[in-house]
């Protein structure tokens, strides 16, 4: 047995659910998160 851990846009999900079951993942847990990046804020001047 193997857990594999992602974090993928929700736009993406079907996508990669899709592609899992095509390869034999037959069942997985879901669940939302929200966080916020590193992006630094850019001003221009």
């Amino acid at each position: 047995m193997k857990l594999i851990t992602a974090i993928i846009c929700s736009e993406k999900l079907s996508d990669v659910k899709e592609a899992l079951f095509k390869v034999g993942f037959t069942g997985m847990s879901l669940a939302k998160v929200a966080g916020h990046g590193g992006e630094h804020e850019v001003l221009e001047h």
